[in-house]
């Protein structure tokens, strides 16, 4: 099942191009290597200027990804987009009819694709621009809401570091809507429509804009003020129990990939296995690093006084449902040791956190097979999405001691 180009969109109107075999449309696909599918859904329309095209990847959790280059030579579509590797992932095809055929080459490998136009469906949720002003600019995102009847519970996603934008958020703000939770996604400082700059830009700045996300979300039409919760990835798992202890009356915290450890042991873990990854034997790394001081960049942008945080005093002190969510073979942090460190606050402190660690899922929570393993496309791990729905379901719409 796929939702496909709507005609009544304003820019899919009476185009000034005619092509034969006109293209537009939503199309439904898979990459296919060595009998292993790869599915995506594609959308292309024909606007008086040319051709523009996005690509969705539901098992990455990618969503709307714009094309840089979209040219249609009938038959033959051309397109292309910066891939993981810096190089570009280009695909070239051929149209026919409802059906467009051909090859993909991306990161040093090669597939060909199969996809076929699709019926329109209706959307299950409707999304709402909105801002509001932060700390150190405006702060631009997009309302996600469920269809149906409100109030719905909703979580403010806090955005990452690297600059992130909405768009790295909204493929599981669609998910959680198609499951009743709304969801309030943000282009991070200086990226997208935000201003504002991330120099400087340390726990307490991104705890107090999360304490301002979470009030437009109180004020916003068709929201359970009473269950609105945060989700945080990555670096932000640092500012999201900050957040929290200052909001007080949360109602629940996913952590995905989040640190349970300090900025500076953090930035040393870090360092350490890139050491390893390059070949240096654990006495080498112990010559090359310096115990007492963080070299990563991403960290090196925090404020000095964010490097000693410590988040397990502060999770340990918050009385509301948290969802931890771990890669197995994360490269940025200790994910069995944050695991495990979440797993004693609740048999040590009776507090309703529940932990998940995905076996061969990195940093970004994707699934890879290892290099001497049969080919297989990456993806998110199998169990990852019915874990949340899951938990969502017992813990946000319908929370323990609910009738």
């Amino acid at each position: 099942m796929c939702q496909v180009f709507d005609p009544t969109h304003p820019a899919s109107g009476i185009s000034a191009i005619a092509w034969p075999d006109d293209p537009h449309g939503r199309y439904a696909g898979a990459l296919i290597r060595d009998g292993r599918e790869l599915h995506f859904a594609l959308t292309l329309e024909v606007r008086a200027d040319g051709l523009s095209a996005a690509l969705d990847v539901p098992p990455l959790g990618i969503v709307g990804a714009p094309f840089a280059v979209a040219a249609y030579e009938p038959p033959t579509l051309v397109l292309g987009m910066p891939g993981a590797s810096g190089d570009l992932d280009a695909w070239s095809g051929v149209v026919d009819g409802d059906r467009i055929a051909g090859q993909w080459q991306g990161g040093g490998i090669a597939a060909s694709f199969e996809m076929i136009r699709c019926p329109i469906e209706p959307s299950p949720f409707t999304v709402q621009d909105v801002a509001y002003q932060g700390v150190g600019g405006r702060l631009a995102g997009s309302l996600v809401r469920p269809l149906g009847v409100g109030p719905h519970p909703a979580a403010l996603h806090l955005p990452g570091a690297d600059a992130m934008t909405r768009d790295q958020s909204r493929f599981l703000a669609q998910f959680l809507a198609r499951h009743g939770v709304a969801s309030l996604i943000l282009d991070a400082p200086g990226a997208g429509r935000s201003t504002g700059t991330m120099h400087g830009y340390g726990l307490d700045e991104q705890a107090r804009d999360a304490v301002a996300g979470v009030r437009l979300l109180r004020d916003a039409e068709g929201i359970d003020r009473s269950r609105i919760g945060l989700i945080a990835g990555g670096l932000a798992g640092w500012a999201a129990p900050v957040a929290a202890c200052l909001l007080g009356d949360l109602a629940f915290l996913v952590l995905r990939s989040a640190p349970a450890i300090s900025p500076a042991e953090q930035a040393r873990h870090e360092a350490d296995a890139r050491l390893a990854a390059a070949g240096y034997g654990r006495a080498e790394r112990a010559c090359i690093e310096d115990p007492d001081r963080p070299h990563d960049g991403a960290v090196s942008a925090l404020r000095r006084r964010d490097l000693d945080f410590q988040p397990l005093p502060l999770l340990a002190a918050l009385d509301l449902p948290i969802l931890a969510l771990y890669g197995e073979r994360d490269e940025r942090l200790p994910a069995l040791s944050c695991a495990e460190a979440l797993v004693d606050l609740r048999r040590r402190r009776a507090r309703d956190v529940t932990v998940h660690v995905f076996a061969d899922a990195g940093h970004g929570l994707i699934q890879s097979p290892s290099p001497s393993a049969p080919f297989d496309w990456p993806r998110l791990p199998a169990g990852y999405l019915p874990a949340l729905a899951a938990w969502m379901q017992t813990r946000v719409l319908r929370p323990s001691g609910a009738a």
